[in-house]
């Protein structure tokens, strides 16, 4: 959960960078540069820097429970049994699908599958989960192009946030079902699709 949150925060600052900034300008696009990489080493290097940070407040007499608590799972690209999740539906995808909820009834200990992109083709098959995954992924690139194009503030921060959402959160940890996230990644791009299309002014 700490990890998955992290992952998203890291990649909206990220995304949202890159889309406010002139990458036309040589300056512009060095700096963007350096920011994603610092950002990206942050991300690699969150345990070791939460580590960090526990040391230096208990040094100073801090409690640092959540800190340890944090410290005390794997690091941070260990897949805490997700490897073990995703061999565990390789090969089960149907053409229509097995519906709502699916992921749970092949899934190893029931466990959801921690990737959005698996449980829609396992919800839905590879005929209506492929067409969902494909049109999902049109509405984040026309979203990201429209975006970077207009430099309007309440677009980039929503194209962020959906694109932060799907490519962290929903990536790597929470299921789709489980929590409103998706569906508010998914509603603003819609948006910014009308949007784009003339349909809201």
């Amino acid at each position: 959960g700490c990890r998955g949150a992290t992952l998203t925060i890291g990649i909206f600052i990220i995304i949202n960078t890159l889309l406010k900034v002139n990458l036309r300008s040589i300056k512009n696009i060095i700096i963007s540069f350096f920011v994603f990489l610092i950002l990206i080493m942050i991300v690699i290097n969150f345990s070791e820097i939460m580590r960090f940070a526990a040391e230096q407040l208990s040094s100073i007499g801090f409690n640092s429970r959540v800190l340890d608590k944090v410290l005390s799972q794997e690091s941070f690209f260990e897949s805490s049994g997700r490897m073990d999740i995703f061999e565990s539906v390789d090969g089960k995808i149907s053409m229509i699908g097995m519906g709502l909820y699916g992921d749970r009834m092949i899934a190893e200990n029931h466990a959801y599958v921690h990737n959005w992109i698996l449980e829609i083709l396992i919800d839905f098959g590879y005929i209506l989960g492929g067409a969902l995954v494909v049109y999902i992924a049109w509405l984040l690139v026309g979203a990201i192009a429209y975006a970077k194009k207009e430099q309007n503030k309440e677009i980039i921060f929503l194209c962020s946030s959906a694109v932060a959402f799907l490519i962290g959160k929903y990536m790597f940890s929470a299921s789709l079902l489980g929590s409103s996230e998706f569906m508010y990644s998914i509603f603003a791009l819609v948006y910014i699709k009308k949007i784009r299309k003339g349909d809201i002014v």
